[in-house]
């Protein structure tokens, strides 16, 4: 999981990240290329493919690390939300209440 600052929060076991060398804490700088920010990583996640290889630069403490990481696909469990539209004023209502309780 990576934070807004792109701090990666969570580097999950036997992920592509762990293979690959990251860690939590890491700050990514830059993906395939790029500089890293949630858009770049976003457009990452819907053009590339399982299997494909990228570059990241990222920093650990002061030192700058580069590996290469095989992108994998998301696990069976993983699910999207997205909201289309707008919702009526009861929808929304019980949007804001699933979400913040």
């Amino acid at each position: 999981k990576v934070a807004k600052d792109l701090t990666l929060q969570n580097v999950f076991t036997g992920s592509p990240a762990e293979r690959a060398g990251l860690a939590a804490n890491d700050v990514l700088v830059a993906v395939d290329g790029v500089r890293a920010s949630a858009d770049s990583l976003d457009k990452l996640a819907t053009t590339r493919s399982a299997g494909e290889r990228v570059g990241v630069h990222a920093f650990r403490r002061d030192e700058l690390i580069v590996v290469d990481v095989e992108l994998a696909g998301a696990p069976l469990d993983t699910c999207w939300l997205t909201v289309r539209g707008e919702p009526s004023s009861d929808a929304a209502r019980l949007r804001q209440h699933w979400l913040h309780g």
